[in-house]
């Protein structure tokens, strides 16, 4: 029921209306009706004397699934374990129709002539063309172009193709990325920066991408969830800027790998030198000392760890994609956001990539959306086999209804920023060549310190682990996934045999969230030899095989790291070896979990399919993933 009160007049009725047309309806005496969708919608009264005098009241409607009544308790994480989860392009990916130049495959041999120079010559003609703020198109013919080098994509251009099915780009030479959607390859050199060799045999790259001079202290801590911080020196900062936020290490949040990464070694791969937290922010205003962002910080960064502020030394790239299109052979990456802001890859098919086949490198509300990206040329670790990759403090991206198959490692988090969504994906057999037998992680966050307050929700994967190959993540939200245990084996000589789990996180890994996902699979009894177990424990033996690996660490079986569980939230969890729904730090939860931590509605890629598809709390655990469903078709591309 609302109520308003009007003062100033005897006359003290009101008219109720809802600004929303699909946010429901309110009746004379003010009773609202709730819409069945999910949204946030605005409540109206007007003075009846003066329909010019109003008020409004926001509303929140969320919407549940998975045990209880309509009015039933919703679950909730405490508020320190989330952040705000708004991901992505703003308003969604534009769709420009301005075309700039058209190139046909047919003009270079089909693929016998290299495309390069012409390609770009035209995408630095739309990239001209496109100041005056209106996006332009760089259309590709059905067929292949050869590409000799890398591909730069200007602020506010679409290179876009016919469809994967139709159009390919293929790299031709060594040590470059097909694509990069940024200014430069490695166009930031800074203070504390060297070349140093890549891992996996790549190019050299200089680490360290702020503007050297460029930092200033903050001057009190930036607490998570503020818009805003307090600086010792504000100039160069404005309006409209990217710029980059990070803090020294604490032994507590940012666990570097001993055996790696010890105090003065190696330490700036994939951040400033011993800085492992960090985040892309764009910048709103700058009123004296305080400089006030767009989006909220995702952790806190504080004086007391030396927290800075930091400019590049180049503007950002701004709302350039790549779209309907496959590209193959890139032997650093297929393609790299990289210095990049509000970008997009959209519908691709990806393969054959030697590095990470999409890499976010200092990215800022970005989009990998509806692809197909499969099959690393060199699926043995050591930097050059992963599929998404997310890098030096990436913040709020989205990744979103894609195939991730066939990789090293099918995604990562390396010193990324917070506030990224990975979400609605197929990702499946993570490999070693070398080993086949060994289980790889698969989603994960991690693979070098220190990825925060990450959001996975409504994958399918083969398990949700973290990794302490360099480092730790923290803050990593798991919810309403499906994790099988069980690769799918394309290749078909994997074997599942070494280290298999279904739901694990290493040493250092702490204040993990699982939430509402599914375990195993209808079906997957009789037990393999020696069976399951919930729940392992050192020396995290092969067999029996366990649901839950909490506190391990591959490099030494011996140990277990008791924080890690002790921080853990473990709630909703279904798993097919006890055939029960378990609540670990909510004994005797009978609510609802919310459908979703980022989206107020259900996604129209799903189209008539049930959304949310995992239901722990359901009769039915498990419906239709779409990006599962293509590629279970054998139509990975739609």
């Amino acid at each position: 029921m609302m109520a308003a009160t009007v003062v100033g007049s005897a006359n003290t009725a009101v008219n109720w209306s809802v600004l929303e047309p699909e946010g429901g309806t309110i009746n004379p005496t003010g009773l609202y009706q709730a819409p069945t969708a999910a949204g946030t919608f605005h409540v109206i009264a007007r003075a009846m004397v003066d329909p010019a005098v109003n008020a409004s009241a926001e509303v929140v409607v969320a919407r549940s699934s998975g045990g209880g009544g309509p009015n039933c308790a919703l679950y909730e994480l405490p508020a320190s374990r989330v952040t705000k989860w708004n991901p992505g392009v703003p308003g969604g990916i534009p769709r420009y129709v301005n075309a700039s130049a058209t190139i046909e495959a047919s003009t270079f041999g089909n693929g016998s002539g290299d495309a390069r120079i012409a390609i770009q010559s035209a995408l630095n003609a739309a990239g001209d063309a496109a100041r005056d703020g209106v996006g332009r198109v760089v259309a590709l013919s059905a067929g292949t172009f050869q590409i000799s080098g890398e591909l730069y994509m200007p602020s506010r251009v679409v290179l876009r193709g016919v469809g994967p099915d139709s159009t390919r780009l293929v790299a031709s030479g060594n040590n470059h990325p097909l694509i990069v959607i940024g200014a430069s390859l490695w166009p930031h050199p800074g203070e504390g920066g060297t070349n140093v060799p890549r891992i996996g045999g790549m190019a050299n790259e200089t680490r360290f991408f702020p503007h050297p001079g460029g930092s200033t202290n903050l001057s009190t801590t930036g607490t998570k969830g503020a818009s805003s911080v307090q600086v010792a020196n504000p100039a160069g900062f404005s309006a409209g800027q990217l710029v980059y936020i990070d803090e020294t290490t604490d032994n507590l949040r940012s666990q570097w790998n001993p055996q790696k990464h010890p105090p003065g070694a190696g330490r700036n791969w994939y951040c400033r030198e011993d800085r492992p937290i960090a985040q892309i922010l764009e910048i709103t205003a700058v009123n004296g000392n305080t400089v006030t962002f767009r989006t909220p910080l995702h952790i806190d960064f504080r004086t007391t760890q030396a927290a800075q502020l930091s400019q590049f030394d180049l503007p950002p790239v701004w709302y350039a994609g790549v779209e309907e299109l496959r590209v193959s052979s890139g032997r650093n990456g297929n393609i790299q956001l990289d210095l990049a802001a509000c970008c997009w890859v959209r519908h691709v098919e990806s393969d054959d990539s030697f590095g990470s086949c999409i890499s976010f490198r200092q990215t800022y509300r970005c989009e990998v959306r509806d692809s197909y990206l499969h099959d690393s040329y060199y699926y043995n670790n050591g930097g050059a086999g992963y599929g998404l990759d997310l890098t030096f403090g990436s913040s709020d991206n989205l990744i979103e209804n894609n195939i991730s198959i066939r990789f090293n490692k099918v995604i990562n988090g390396r010193a990324s920023g917070g506030g990224n969504v990975i979400a609605y994906n197929y990702t499946d057999d993570g490999a070693m060549n070398s080993e086949p037998n060994w289980i790889e992680t698969g989603l994960q966050a991690s693979h070098y310190p220190t990825p925060h307050f990450e959001l996975f929700e409504g994958n399918f994967t083969f398990n949700m682990d973290g990794d302490f190959t360099e480092g730790n993540a923290i803050d990593i939200t798991f919810f309403r996934n499906q994790s099988s245990g069980l690769r799918r084996n394309t290749p078909r000589f994997l074997s599942d045999t070494r280290s298999r789990r279904i739901a694990a996180a290493m040493k250092g890994h702490y204040w993990y969230n699982f939430v509402g996902n599914v375990l195993g699979f209808e079906g997957m009894q009789p037990t393999p030899p020696n069976g399951w177990v919930y729940e392992g424990s050192p020396p995290w033996p092969d067999t029996p095989i366990t649901v839950w690996r909490i506190g391990y660490w591959n490099q030494d079986w011996k140990t277990q790291d008791a924080t890690v569980g002790a921080t853990m939230i473990r709630d909703g969890n279904y798993d097919y070896v006890t055939s029960s729904v378990h609540w670990h730090q909510t004994p005797g939860f009978t609510g609802a979990l919310l459908d979703s931590l980022y989206l107020s509605a259900k996604p129209a890629f799903f189209g008539d399919n049930p959304w949310p598809w995992v239901d722990p709390l359901g009769p039915v655990k498990i419906h239709t993933l779409p990006a599962k469903a293509r590629y279970d078709a054998g139509k990975p591309n739609g």
